[in-house]
């Protein structure tokens, strides 16, 4: 219970900060976004981290949990060096988006995709929150 509890306080702290620009928002069938990392208490800006794979689902799940069966993306892409990502080619719909491979605490966010816009989100996972059980 009290894992529960301190896993809600850093994932709710991991995920403020500044959004992305919406006028940057891409074109239907889209997210784009970025993901950092920063400990739970720090103020600064998150470091930007590449090589992370991004998933857009159907369903919201917790990642880094032990699943017996993960729900699989519908669709994904990785990020840059520069944390930036676009998932493209989804369909107009609600998908909850999460790295899928991150090694910190980290909650995804769900964003709506319509044929004529995209979605823009910004994830930042805690680089100093216990891991989730």
């Amino acid at each position: 219970m009290i894992l529960t509890v301190v896993l809600a306080a850093c994932a709710s702290r991991a995920q403020t900060g500044a959004r992305p620009n919406p006028e940057s928002t891409p074109g239907g069938g889209a997210v784009a976004g970025t993901y950092g990392e920063r400990p739970h208490l720090s103020h600064d800006a998150p470091r930007a981290v590449g090589g992370v794979t991004i998933g857009a689902f159907l369903d919201a799940f917790q990642p880094g949990t032990l699943q017996l069966s993960p729900p699989p993306p519908v669709a994904a892409a990785m990020t840059a060096a520069d944390g930036r990502f676009e998932i493209t080619g989804l369909p107009p719909g609600r998908y909850f988006v999460v790295p899928i491979d991150a090694r910190v605490v980290v909650s995804g966010q769900w964003v709506t995709v319509t044929a004529h816009a995209g979605a823009t989100v910004e994830l930042v996972g805690c680089s100093d929150c216990p891991p989730p059980q």
